[in-house]
Order: C-alpha cells, then structure tokens, then sequence
C-alpha cells in the first residue's frame, strides 16, 4: 500500500457553509512575536531621560555631587592665625591697584574711581588698605584653631619672629588645587597673590580686608601765620568677616577699625598734617569711633534742619599708635 502523507492539523479546513475552519490560535496569535529584550531597552530609554532630566533640575543622586562642589566653593574664607590665636593682617599704603578693592569695601558710601585713585595717588599717600592672608575655600584649617591654622599657613609662624617684614602666609599646594578644582578661585576672586617676604620668595592668596580713605590739603593758618597742612579721614571700611576674626582672638582681639583709623591719623602726622577735623551728625556711630581716635568735639550747630558738631584732633600734640606698622 502506498504511503500517503497526512496534511498536517494545522492546514486542514472545512468550507462547510463557506466558513473556514481551522485548528490554529486566534488571529492575533499570526502575528509576529515582539523582538526579544524589547521592553528592557525601553524602561532603560525612559530611565535615562528621567535621570537627565534630574540632573537639570539640580535633584537625584546625578546632581547631588555638582551641589556639594558648589557649597564648598562659597566657604567663606579662612582667616590665618599664628601660635597665639591671633589673625595674621598687615597695613600697607595704598596703591593705584588697590582702588578697585577700596571701592569694593566702600559700598555705596564708595567715592568716583577718579577721585578716589586721585587720592591714592596722591603726594601724601597717607591712604592705606589692610591685607591678610587666607586659605582659599577653607580646605584646610579650621580659624578657630590656633596649632591647627598656623600648620595650615605653611610654615607662617617662623615668619612672623620678623616684623619688620610683611607676613603673608603661604597655603598649602594641595588645598590651592583642590579649592581651584572646586571653583574656590571663583568665589574668592578679590583674593590676590603676592610676595611674601619669606626667604624663598613664596607666595600666598591675599585679600584687601580693609581701607582708610584720606585725604590733605593745604591751609592758611588763623592770624596769617603762613600754610600748614590739615587732613580729612574721609572714611575706613572693614570687611566684616575680618572684623569678626579679628575679635575673637580673646585676649589679643583688636578692632581692625579703629587700628585702621589710627594708622591714617599716624600717616597723615609723618605727612606733616598738623591738624584732622571733621563734621558729623550728633547721633551718628561715627561721633563715638572719632572719640576713640582721639578727636575732640567742638561747636555744634544746625544745618538743613540736622544738628551737626564739629571735631578734631591736633595732630602736633597728639601720637596716635596703631600698634602695626605701616609698610610701603
């Protein structure tokens, strides 16, 4: 008998009625199956747009290391402090390269860029700017420690045994790379870099803490007496984070103010000023801080409905010591 092959289930049919009939799955099971790991590169897809899209907006653990570079960046700045606590700062006259800085630390009581460097300028030069140095980004160092500062400073308190030498603490290599990578040199931008004085011409980040701006004149002395020279501390800006620093060095604090405001006054007597005055409202702060200085008050009188008194300071008689002696 010959071998007839049978026509497999799944191509059998029947026209019975004209319907076909067949043993297969449904229509839908024709259909080509979906390629294999298909979903998986689609949840991948979704996932990563999800993740871009936190990283844009600041949130996830993508953005999470960007956020924590730029809190350190803004530290504010570490103030160096030798063996016995105190903050490292020095006073210098001031330069045509300071006026910016000067400006800066004047705020919107700051004079015309032209009058202020026609000032600084000045034959006189009895205006003054204070610098100390700082570890960028406070990587290292914490202020409050004294050991723990001065090992910070490189080596700043073998400096400091001159002081007839400007001292300028150098920072460490290490912790000025890591606050450059950080953006530490961008938000310490006013900070500059200057020779120290140290044998070994090292160098270290600065930054202008604090200015005294004055200015003199010349003046005919009362009963014809010929000219003599007067001055006026126009003004002394501090930043306030020195100021902060500076006072909280216990026994050996000091308000950078009020040395500021005495190594103007001992700039202007080596100048060859006889006499400081100066005219402020009754109620000001500044009447006060004058006082400290060693000015007196005089008349008071009334002008545009404000009450105003006069004051000054005899320069011959008086020898206002800062405490710091002022480089050039």
């Amino acid at each position: 008998m010959a071998f007839v092959p049978t026509t497999p289930a799944v191509l059998r049919s029947s026209t019975l009625r004209g319907t076909p009939l067949c043993t297969t799955s449904p229509a839908s099971a024709r259909r080509p199956a979906p390629a294999r790991g298909h979903h998986t590169v689609r949840a991948a897809a979704d996932g990563g747009q999800k993740a871009a899209a936190g990283r844009r907006s600041g949130g996830g653990g993508g953005g999470g290391g960007g956020g924590s570079r730029k809190a350190r960046a803004i530290d504010a700045p570490t103030f160096v402090k030798d063996l016995k606590g105190r903050t490292l700062w020095s006073i210098r006259r001031a330069t045509a390269d300071d006026v910016g800085d000067m400006a800066r630390l004047a705020g919107g009581a700051a004079l015309p860029a032209a009058l202020l460097g026609s000032l600084v300028e000045g034959k006189s030069r009895v205006c003054l700017v204070a610098e100390a140095p700082i570890v960028v980004g406070g990587g290292t160092g914490t202020g409050s420690s004294a050991s723990g500062a001065g090992a910070a400073a490189g080596g700043v308190n073998k400096a400091i045994a001159r002081p007839t030498e400007r001292v300028v603490a150098a920072a460490p290599a290490a912790a000025a790379e890591e606050a450059t990578a950080e953006g530490g040199a961008a938000a310490d931008a006013d900070a500059k870099t200057v020779s120290s004085g140290v044998k070994g011409g090292s160098s270290s980040s600065v930054r202008i803490v604090a200015a005294a701006v004055c200015d003199v004149s010349a003046s005919v002395r009362p009963g014809g007496g010929g000219l003599t020279k007067v001055g006026n501390l126009i003004g002394v800006h501090v930043d306030e984070r020195m100021e902060a620093a500076a006072g909280s060095d216990g026994a050996a604090s000091v308000s950078v103010k009020k040395v500021m405001g005495l190594a103007a006054l001992r700039a202007m007597k080596l100048a060859g000023v006889e006499s400081v005055s100066a005219e402020k409202k009754v109620d000001s702060p500044e009447v006060a801080y004058l006082t400290s200085l060693g000015y007196t008050e005089g008349e008071k009188t009334s002008k545009d409905g404000k009450r105003l008194v006069s004051m000054t300071c005899n320069l011959v008689a008086a020898s206002p010591d800062p405490g710091k002696k002022i480089f050039d």
